[in-house]
């Protein structure tokens, strides 16, 4: 099993219950070791509500490109529709896979498949958002 940090975070709509329903049906398929309390943090960009924001500490054996998938599924029938979103904007769920406790390179694969690898607003996203220290907190 590998131990992965996935941040979740959302604007619009019923953050929490979509939070909610994620992490259910992510029991499906992973371990679910810690969930954090939820905290909010301002939007970087485009003017927007504050996002509303979560961690979850996972143990896997799914691929890593199938984990990525599991959570666009997610964050699908959420009702976020990444052919018709502003990028950066507004959306009801986003799950990010931002760190693999046992090695970065399997992070930095799943950044690459999901086309976010480097640059100004992950760094950004980055230092306002930290999931590892909202699992260490709870």
């Amino acid at each position: 099993m590998t131990r992965v940090l996935l941040g979740l975070g959302g604007n619009v709509g019923d953050v929490s219950a979509a939070f909610a329903a994620a992490t259910s049906a992510l029991r499906e398929h992973v371990g679910v070791l810690r969930a954090s309390s939820t905290w909010r943090s301002a939007p970087i960009g485009l003017p927007q509500p504050d996002f509303l924001n979560a961690a979850l500490l996972i143990d896997t054996d799914e691929h890593p490109f199938r984990l990525l998938s599991l959570c666009h599924a997610l964050e699908a029938a959420a009702g976020r529709d990444r052919s018709r979103e502003t990028r950066w904007g507004p959306r009801p769920l986003d799950l990010d896979l931002p760190v693999r406790a046992s090695t970065m390179a399997w992070s930095l694969g799943a950044a690459a498949a999901s086309g976010i690898v480097a640059g100004w607003y992950p760094a950004r996203r980055a230092a306002r958002i930290d999931p590892i220290v909202a699992i260490r907190q709870e």
